[in-house]
């Protein structure tokens, strides 16, 4: 399976607040499509306001992925990654 690191284009504005270790995807993200969010990622604001280094990094099934902007998350440097309707957490590495 193909992920596509996520954009920062999002149909309309976010202002939506989630827990960030909370698997379900927010309003933001089925709003645009997403059903399901791994852990880390249910949060859309956190992902679309990202702003740390672009990294390569792994998604929790092995998939790389390339993270145009990233956040830190427990420690680890992280981003979401999308393969509708998914919304993968994506560790650097």
């Amino acid at each position: 399976m193909k992920y596509v690191a996520l954009s920062l284009a999002f149909s309309s504005a976010l202002g939506l607040v989630a827990c960030a270790d909370d698997p379900a995807c927010d309003s933001g993200w089925t709003r645009n499509g997403f059903t399901t969010c791994d852990d880390g990622c249910g949060d859309s604001t956190r992902a679309l306001t990202a702003s740390g280094p672009a990294c390569t990094a792994l998604t929790n099934d092995n998939t790389t992925v390339q993270c145009a902007k990233t956040f830190m998350n427990g420690g680890e440097q992280a981003c979401c990654s999308t393969a509708k309707p998914e919304v993968h957490y994506a560790v650097c590495q």
